[in-house]
């Protein structure tokens, strides 16, 4: 079988890792960063449907705005910290 080609990412992404995702009386799904200078915020239905984050994974933002989930494992692997706020 040949080797597929392989590729390097380089892109730059915001991202938060998460202690607690929370769902409150109203459904409304509630992500706790593990940093706790920063605020929880919600996701909506679509997200939780695509992504079924998880207590101690990355919520990611791309520069275009595009939002998505990582677990830990891979995350850490294939990204360095470069600013910290």
């Amino acid at each position: 079988m040949t080797d597929w080609p392989r590729y390097r990412c380089h892109k730059y992404v915001e991202a938060l890792l998460i202690a607690e995702v929370n769902v409150d009386a109203a459904s409304i799904v509630w992500m706790v960063p593990d940093n706790r200078s920063f605020p929880e915020f919600s996701v909506d239905s679509d997200f939780v449907m695509k992504h079924r984050p998880e207590p101690g994974g990355y919520f990611l933002r791309y520069d275009d705005g595009y939002e998505s989930w990582s677990p830990a494992d891979p995350f850490e692997a294939g990204y360095t910290l470069v600013a910290s706020c």
